[in-house]
């Protein structure tokens, strides 16, 4: 089977397409999970298993589904760039969980880099501020859905247990399996610098640690947003991660995502 490799800020993703052909490997979870690990396979974050007709499905690390991934259909517009031959500047329609989002690389930057955009269109989504609790922490957070639930804890909000929140693993693990929940979420650890610039540090269902996420950075800058009472109509975001950056401009009702993507390889799968 042809993969493609391709990488977001850190954030890594074999993109394969679904036929008839192969349709009992990918539903088999023990084989997605092989193929994701480094140790057995080609290795990535996550699979984005694709048809001819721009339907996506997404895989995370674990072999669990996930309805959106903002780096991986970055990756994907890429892909149509590279290997489709749709060298266009018209925005191209794709359906990721069920829901149509359109895309472009903006940019070649040089033979295996671009710019590449993706808008998430008519979405408001709600934001619930959730308490947890246990015998040690009181932390305050704010739950919403960007394709997948995000539970975003802020500095401001945390100001005595934040940076030892971004360290301790098992105490995210903890949250993300709380009963306040009800599905386990996306953990995002946010800071905000300034007024147009975001930390972000993604605790991801399936994975634990990630270099970025794209929804979650879109997740940070919607409540960033949020927060400041929608004084103006629109605003754009960098949301900075460990291996550099993403914008975000957020408006009323829609989102548009940017940044880099690489190809990193592409070649035949053998397992």
């Amino acid at each position: 089977m042809k993969y493609y490799k391709y990488n977001a800020l850190g954030n890594s993703f074999l993109l394969m397409k679904k036929e008839n052909s192969n349709n009992d490997f990918f539903d088999n979870q023990h084989k997605i999970k092989k193929i994701l690990s480094v140790e057995q396979g080609i290795g990535a974050d996550g699979l984005l298993l694709f048809t001819k007709d721009n339907q996506i499905d997404f895989y995370n690390l674990d072999g669990s589904t996930a309805a959106f991934c903002g780096n991986g259909i970055r990756a994907y517009y890429a892909y149509l760039f590279d290997f489709s031959k749709n060298e266009t500047n018209q925005f191209i329609k794709t359906i990721f969980g069920g829901i149509t989002y359109s895309g472009k690389v903006l940019k070649k930057i040089n033979n295996y880099s671009y710019l590449v955009t993706v808008k998430v269109k008519n979405s408001k989504p709600t934001i619930q501020k959730l308490i947890f609790n246990n015998d040690k922490y009181n932390i305050v957070g704010y739950l919403t859905k960007i394709g997948v639930d995000h539970y975003i804890i802020t500095k401001n909000d945390n100001l005595d247990n934040f940076d030892e929140l971004i360290y301790n693993q098992e105490l995210l693990e903890e949250i993300q399996q709380s009963e306040i929940f009800q599905q386990v979420p996306n953990i995002d650890l946010v800071e905000q610098i300034d007024d147009k610039n975001i930390k972000v540090t993604t605790f991801e269902r399936g994975v634990g640690y990630t270099a970025s996420c794209g929804s979650g950075g879109i997740a940070a800058a919607y409540l960033t947003y949020f927060l400041s009472k929608g004084s103006l109509k629109q605003q754009t975001y960098k949301i900075l991660t460990k291996y550099g950056k993403n914008k975000v401009l957020v408006s009323n009702n829609n989102f548009i995502l940017t940044g880099l993507v690489d190809l990193v390889s592409y070649g035949e799968y053998y397992g």
